[in-house]
């Protein structure tokens, strides 16, 4: 009778042995499945226009990608994974794949963050950013003026811009931003041609 319940118990390690040998094979079989493609649309909420520029990451990891011009963008991850979508101006949003292909996303504005921000030539930064001056010129005061170009509602509003005109009829005005009375000495850091 002995020998019986040894040859049952033998049996029940090598069932169990099997099972988890299955088992591990599974689940490394699973983890190595290849990650899929998700593509979309992010919109504007209230006006379901794409969005250009917004950034979408795999949250945890360092995979990300950008919208293009349309809103459109594609980006490889795996299935169970979850997608951040954040954009200034915007609120973040986070969307779990579950298996999808396709996720198209609705973005609410967020008029809070609209406040700690501010566009300069190339770009915008945040105000915690910026490390030199800057100056605010509201339209509604630019309205106001009896001009007839943008560059000369521009003179005299900021320290340190001179709206330059060669006097050639035709001839577009040129905007310096800091220039000739910098301490540069005549030397331009930055220039601007505007066409009016």
């Amino acid at each position: 009778m002995r020998n019986i319940s040894l040859h049952q118990q033998h049996k029940q390690r090598i069932s169990l042995l099997t099972g988890l040998f299955v088992l591990l094979f599974f689940q490394s079989a699973l983890a190595g499945l290849p990650p899929i493609r998700v593509t979309g649309k992010v919109t504007d909420g209230a006006s379901s226009v794409g969005i250009p520029g917004v950034t979408v990451q795999v949250k945890g990891t360092t995979t990300g990608t950008v919208t293009d011009g349309n809103g459109v963008y594609s980006i490889q991850a795996e299935d169970n994974a979850t997608l951040v979508f954040s954009s200034i101006g915007y609120q973040k949003v986070e969307i779990a794949i579950g298996g999808r292909t396709t996720i198209n996303v609705p973005l609410a504005e967020d008029t809070k963050s609209l406040a700690e921000v501010v566009v300069v030539g190339y770009g915008t930064q945040r105000k915690s950013d910026v490390t030199g001056a800057t100056v605010t010129i509201k339209g509604e005061e630019l309205i106001k003026q009896p001009v007839l170009t943008a560059t000369q509602a521009l003179q005299g509003k900021a320290a340190g811009v001179q709206i330059i005109s060669s006097g050639q009829p035709g001839s577009s005005p040129v905007v310096r931003i800091r220039g000739t009375g910098s301490a540069l000495g005549g030397r331009r850091l930055c220039s601007l041609s505007m066409v009016c």
